[in-house]
């Protein structure tokens, strides 16, 4: 297994002894109404992996290695939290995966075991789009067709707009209404 800091450029490889997948969806909680999509109320979760690996500083097949161990934690130190490109044989590349936990363990035969968890980050780009000032409508030209003069409009005898202006029968029977109420009490 190769890991890329793309920050760096600064790579390295492991023994990987297995890699576990986690592929997930979020599902939403609350009903869904009859008729709609389901697939509106899922959200797929970026994919997740965790890569456990194993460093020596002295492997079988090769030449000893005296700082392997403290150069993988140095790099992986590095590594924590920034985005990398992961390449895992027969499984492929993965590209903007961010390594955001590594626990590892000590054993007594100079074997460190490291369980790499790594989870893609999608990158989104931003569009901008340019909006021109908002430009005045025209002004109407004086005497354009549309205007023509009416001239003098006749007025049109209609109902009054107040109650009150009427005539001095309002006041009769308000006048009247304040005796009545007098003489009752």
């Amino acid at each position: 297994m190769i890991v890329t800091i793309l920050e760096t450029g600064e790579s390295t490889t492991f023994k990987f002894l297995r890699v576990d997948f986690s592929n997930e969806a979020h599902v939403t909680d609350h009903p869904v109404e009859f008729g709609a999509e389901v697939s509106d109320h899922v959200q797929i979760l970026p994919i997740r992996f965790t890569a456990e690996v194993a460093v020596t500083a002295s492997p079988l097949s090769a030449i000893p290695q005296p700082f392997a161990i403290d150069d993988a934690v140095g790099f992986l130190e590095r590594a924590l939290g920034k985005i990398s490109t992961v390449v895992i044989p027969g499984e492929g590349t993965f590209s903007s995966m961010v390594l955001e936990s590594v626990p590892h363990s000590r054993t007594t035969a100079e074997l460190r075991t490291f369980a790499l968890r790594f989870k893609h980050v999608r990158i989104a780009m931003s569009v901008s789009v340019t909006i021109p000032p908002r430009m005045p409508a025209p002004l109407a030209a004086v005497g354009a067709a549309t205007e023509q003069p009416l001239g003098q409009q006749a007025t049109t005898p209609g109902v009054p707009t107040s109650k009150l202006a009427t005539t001095s029968k309002l006041f009769d029977l308000g006048s009247s209404a304040i005796g009545l109420a007098g003489a009752v009490f």
